[in-house]
């Protein structure tokens, strides 16, 4: 196992230790219609649990994908060909998110990192994307001929847990007659074990590996339990022989009700699986604690906001494409509401920059970022300290809701009366839960007294004007008449 963070590999270093596998989940259809098919993408890789949990595991329906699959000119209604694409697909977000996330600026894989990056921002175009592609056209192209020689018409994938009789096979897939009567086509390479044709087995799909049981006529099951290692349901296999128990893993209990009824055991086992996955929930990925180093700035080379912090005693560099983002994941970096308006200020800043750039009759800037302007007259000076003043007071106070969470704040519109909590101030105006966290800014100058936080008003807004009301000393005032 490399000493990598993901961040730090090249884009084919990061799928070889990821290792994803693809699942097709197979639901009935309503009526005549056809079954529905979701795809399943498991990162099984020695590196896999660096990632959180997110990015461990991702889930695609046929329509999200039949259009890329054929842009990659394979099969978009091949199952198998989706599924393909599904795990490529989710190998280039996991990768990408990992390398926007924990950026290293510096290190003997930051061009390379940089090229892959450039390469994968503009879709599937990376020579590792390009050879998987490759070599699945190959696969599927082989796949028409060996249904044909195994007398099979029809091309079906199998459900999560299929039971039956091996019937065909060759070097690249197996083919199974179901308890169902399907034959239904395992792909060799997702096979842990490769079943003997004419042979009774079950193949039971875990994290888009298929499980492989024989001699079931001479085997016994256990009842669920979580595997302390996985941390997903499981039962033992055991056979007549002695041998040592196979351990057979579940993604759910609805893959253990599959199993329960493949093989025809009592359903009261399902009840039990419950039982055993309420006992011991799985935990969920903590990520290891991230310190700033200082306020966030912009960066040289992306333009884009960036911030350095420490985890576990390595110094990284984050990028943000805006500040609304730098916000939304303050909790992760342990940004505070000063930091964050920080962001807000330089993406003010940079548009500020980009409006003047192309406004040809715009006064001339010396210091930008420092917000000196060369003005005419005194009065024009007031009208420009008056403006950033409320900018600023503006942008305090987004930064504080954003890291207190709420979102989409709003100003009184029009005669309304605004009931709730001050939740947030800045020195020009203050922020009102009016419930269901949507939150009202009062601008404090046109209010008849200031509020603070912690106050629970009624403001009752009118003519641009509000009139500040105590909402506790209201109600003991009714209480007492």
């Amino acid at each position: 196992m490399t000493d990598k963070k993901p961040s730090q590999m090249t884009f084919t270093e990061f799928a070889e230790s990821m290792r994803p596998s693809g699942a097709i989940n197979r639901f009935p259809g309503v009526g005549a219609a056809a079954d529905v098919l979701t795809y399943s993408v498991y990162m099984n890789g020695p590196m896999a649990q660096t990632l959180p949990r997110h990015a461990q595991e991702h889930t695609f329906k046929d329509v999200t994908l039949q259009a890329l699959t054929e842009k990659l000119k394979l099969n978009p209604l091949s199952a198998r060909d989706n599924l393909k694409v599904a795990e490529l697909v989710s190998l280039r977000s996991a990768w990408m998110s990992s390398v926007l996330e924990t950026t290293l600026t510096r290190g003997e894989n930051a061009a390379r990192i940089l090229e892959d990056f450039a390469a994968l921002s503009g879709g599937m175009n990376h020579p590792w994307i390009r050879q998987q592609v490759d070599t699945q056209r190959e696969l599927s192209a082989k796949l028409g001929p060996t249904l044909a020689r195994a007398g099979v018409d029809k091309d079906i994938v199998p459900k999560e847990v299929s039971v039956g009789e091996v019937v065909a096979q060759n070097s690249d897939f197996t083919l199974q007659r179901t308890q169902d009567g399907e034959v239904v086509t395992h792909e060799n390479r997702r096979l842990q074990a490769i079943p003997a044709v004419g042979e009774a087995v079950m193949v039971s799909y875990y994290r888009g590996s298929g499980q492989v049981v024989d001699s079931l006529d001479k085997v016994k099951f256990s009842d669920p339990f979580v595997d302390r290692d996985s941390e997903d349901l499981a039962v033992r296999v055991t056979s007549e022989k002695g041998e040592t128990p196979q351990l057979v893993l579940f993604n759910s209990v609805q893959s253990f009700d599959q199993f329960v009824k493949a093989h025809g055991l009592d359903e009261r086992l399902v009840q039990r699986a419950f039982e055993a996955r309420a006992a011991r929930p799985k935990s969920e990925y903590t990520a290891p604690p991230r310190e700033p180093l200082g306020p966030p700035y912009i960066d040289d080379k992306s333009g884009c906001l960036a911030l350095d912090y420490v985890e576990e005693n390595v110094t990284y560099t984050t990028l943000f494409e805006s500040a609304q983002a730098m916000a939304d994941r303050a909790a992760q970096f342990g940004l505070g509401a000063k930091f964050v308006g920080e962001g807000f200020r330089l993406e003010e800043t940079m548009l500020e920059m980009s409006r003047m750039a192309h406004e040809k009759h715009a006064p001339l800037v010396e210091s930008a970022m420092e917000g000196v302007a060369i003005a005419e007259s005194t009065d024009h000076w007031v009208q420009i300290d008056s403006e950033r003043d409320e900018k600023d007071s503006e942008i305090d106070i987004r930064a504080q809701l954003s890291v207190l969470g709420f979102a989409f704040p709003q100003k009184p519109e029009g005669e309304r009366q605004y009931m709730g909590p001050i939740v947030a101030a800045s020195p020009l105006h203050v922020a009102q839960d009016v419930g269901r966290r949507q939150i009202v800014i009062h601008d404090v100058r046109n209010l008849d007294k200031v509020p603070a936080v912690g106050d629970r008003l009624n403001i009752r807004a009118k003519d641009g004007k509000g009139v500040v009301t105590d909402m506790v000393k209201a109600q003991d005032k009714d209480l007492g008449r």
